[in-house]
């Protein structure tokens, strides 16, 4: 009998290259009754759209209303155009077609230590929605979003994930994800580093699919600190106002025309290599944006030169608790645990907005993990409301240790982490 076909080789590098099991990736949503989303004429008002922005819209609004599974999948909430991409991806979201294409493997950074890593990702038809072109029209960045979010999600398969040498097989849950943990041999290695493991998924129908790399973050034991950040309003600029003008410019941006937090990517370059240790500081982003937005993600943090990190997001899922801020602080509370359980040692600087959310998440971090934050940060996104109602939460702190601080420029928490 032939031996089976081998992997590519693992790899490990400071720098990722761009790109016991359990079926239950940590922060995965349950699904649950979901309701229907629509913008009211206020919100429209409010958002001063341009005439062409309304007609777009409107042109959504109708699709939606005509496909209740549009709506599910998109929450009613932006609009694409006449782009090949979005009539491929609503017909199948609609059931009018059956998911074609090759099954593959979207692998989410992951992360662990020398002894356990747990590796994730996701099984999906179709192709790739690929990379943003420099200088294409906006609807052409409308529909690649829209691919990302109207996908072919596959359960069932069984997926074939090699890594440090060893092998192991699982099966994706009814959302399609996968995890599967290792122990590798690395206790005695220094400082972190970024490996890769590589993962396919086995067709009954089809034979195995093409290897797929996973980029892996290996953290050392003589690491001393970890920054975890938040992504929007911190070092994504989202815009402070009404809803349907943040939606809109999400999903017509790309990865090349979003726009980062002035001074972000310079401070957590500083954060992460520090000169005086000489051992870099990891880096974990932690956001309530979907998995579907992963790819987009690591393009954003590589082209606007953040350092490289492993990014924690959520399953879609859009119901009526989907954008509660109970959901976005639960998240964001499950992720850190999830962080300071499986890396114990390190202290821990965390960084995010001015929003209730934050405030909130933070606040119960600290109080939950005594002696593990080492200073905790707010960023003043301009909106008084907002900052209002966090200060309120700061006020009920005072006396805590550490405190959490609300900054208005990024330089100043270097000025306090001095």
């Amino acid at each position: 009998m032939a031996p089976p076909p081998q992997p590519p080789e693992t790899s490990e590098s400071s720098e990722p290259s761009g790109t016991s099991e359990s079926s239950e990736p940590t922060g995965f949503a349950e699904p649950v009754e979901t309701t229907e989303l629509e913008p009211n004429e206020a919100d429209l008002a409010a958002a001063e759209l341009s005439d062409e922005d309304l007609a777009r819209f409107s042109r959504l609004r109708r699709l939606s209303q005509s496909r209740r599974l549009v709506g599910r999948a998109l929450g009613r909430a932006s609009t694409w155009g006449p782009v090949p991409e979005v009539t491929g991806a609503v017909r199948h979201i609609a059931g009018w077609v059956k998911p074609t294409g090759p099954l593959r493997i979207d692998g989410y950074r992951s992360f662990g230590s020398g002894s356990r890593v747990s590796i994730t990702g996701r099984v999906l038809a179709g192709p790739h929605p690929g990379s943003a072109q420099e200088g294409e029209h906006s609807l052409r960045s409308a529909g690649r979003m829209a691919s990302r979010f109207l996908t072919s999600e596959v359960a069932d398969v069984t997926v074939e994930v090699c890594y440090d040498g060893a092998a192991r097989s699982i099966r994706s849950d009814d959302e399609g994800y996968f995890r599967v943990d290792f122990e590798p041999d690395r206790e005695a290695r220094k400082g972190s580093r970024w490996t890769v493991a590589q993962a396919r998924a086995l067709d009954h129908e089809k034979g195995a699919g093409p290897w797929c790399p996973v980029e892996v973050l290996v953290v050392g034991r003589d690491v001393d600190r970890i920054i975890i950040s938040d992504v929007d309003d911190t070092i994504l600029l989202n815009g402070v106002g009404a809803a349907v003008r943040t939606v809109l410019t999400t999903i017509s941006g790309s990865e090349l025309t979003r726009e980062a937090v002035p001074g972000a990517a310079d401070l957590y370059q500083h954060l992460c290599h520090p000169a005086e240790t000489g051992v870099d500081r990891p880096i974990f982003y932690v956001s309530s944006s979907p998995w579907n937005l992963h790819d987009f993600l690591v393009a954003f943090l590589e082209i606007n030169e953040f350092p490289p990190g492993p990014l924690l997001l959520r399953d879609l899922g859009l119901n009526r608790h989907t954008f509660s801020n109970s959901a976005h602080r639960d998240h964001k509370i499950d992720s850190i645990n999830d962080i300071l359980e499986r890396l114990p040692e390190p202290r821990v600087v965390l960084i995010g907005d001015s929003s209730l959310q934050d405030a909130h998440a933070f606040a119960e971090i600290i109080d939950t993990h005594p002696g593990r934050v080492e200073a905790a940060f707010l960023r003043d996104v301009g909106d008084e409301e907002r900052t209002e109602r966090a200060k309120a939460v700061l006020a009920e702190r005072d006396e805590h240790d550490p405190p959490i601080t609300l900054i208005t420029d990024m330089a100043e928490i270097v000025v306090k982490l001095s």
